[in-house]
């Protein structure tokens, strides 16, 4: 009987061993990561930044490195009674990337560079030179992104091709201009209404529009969410009080506004510009 049990706690130490052990690689790709508008939202004109070993053109080096860590747990829902729910592993690795991005363009900065050239995967310093994709390792606890890449000092402060507009689905020409990245382009704006039109936002009570007021004074990157029952909520910077809530001022508008109306939300306004659609 104290074999039997002696093996028993084996079993179930070695089960939870391997539980915590998880370390999934995945391979997620750069283009629609840095299209998407909670990218824009947090990456800053000044400091360009391309992919692959070959965009070091001029074969700079000193090399700078970013860790990054994402929480795969997001905030806590009502509907649960408030527990933390886990968030896919794409959502998570996506934060964890945008982090890392955001720490080159810092280092960048600090060395009076005006571009990240030859950005390249580097987990445990093993190097994935892609333009393609980037890697993300994914675990119980967190997920980390790792990129390293080469300050430039004469660099043009624009993205490289992949950010450059394409029609859905089309290919993208390897000769199309960079685009410049700027929180956010204008063609984000859906032309609803002037941002500092006030009485234009929709369902908002008196206490609504003085949090909209507010809202226009404080810096980028922000975001401001409502919903059709007259619930808002606003959201800015890249550092939330909670760990927890997305790094991404427009995630955490919405999460706290539906969480706030217990319903579906909408982004009116993402920085300077208004995205409500009519």
């Amino acid at each position: 009987m104290h074999f039997n049990r002696l093996f028993l706690g084996a079993l179930l130490a070695a089960a939870c061993a391997a539980a915590t052990a998880r370390n999934d690689r995945l391979l997620l790709p750069i283009d629609a990561a840095m299209r998407s508008n909670g990218t824009r939202a947090m990456l800053a004109p000044d400091i360009a930044l391309r992919f692959g070993a070959a965009s070091n053109q001029a074969g700079d080096a000193g090399f700078v490195l970013a860790h990054a860590v994402a929480d795969p747990f997001g905030g806590g829902n009502p509907a649960t009674g408030g527990s933390r729910q886990r968030r896919a592993d794409e959502v998570v690795c996506l934060d964890a990337f945008r982090k890392a991005l955001v720490d080159l363009q810092q280092k960048a900065r600090q060395q009076s560079g005006t571009a990240v050239v030859g950005i390249v995967s580097n987990y445990n310093n093993v190097v994935l030179d892609s333009r393609e994709v980037y890697e993300c390792h994914i675990g119980h606890s967190r997920g980390v992104v790792d990129l390293k890449g080469v300050v430039a000092r004469n660099a043009m402060p624009v993205m490289a091709p992949p950010l450059a507009p394409a029609a859905p689905r089309a290919p993208l020409a390897a000769e199309a201009p960079a685009a410049p990245l700027a929180p956010p382009p204008p063609r984000f704006a859906s032309g609803y209404a002037a941002i500092d039109d006030i009485d234009a936002v929709p369902y908002l009570s008196d206490r609504g529009r003085e949090e909209y007021r507010r809202y226009l004074t404080w810096p980028t990157p922000k975001a401001f969410a409502l919903a059709s029952n007259g619930y808002f909520w606003s959201a800015s910077g890249l550092k939330p009080k909670d760990p927890a809530l997305p790094t991404d001022p427009t995630e955490r508008a919405l999460q706290g506004c539906e969480r706030a109306a217990k319903m579906a939300c909408k982004l009116y306004a993402v920085n300077g510009a208004v995205v409500w659609g009519k």
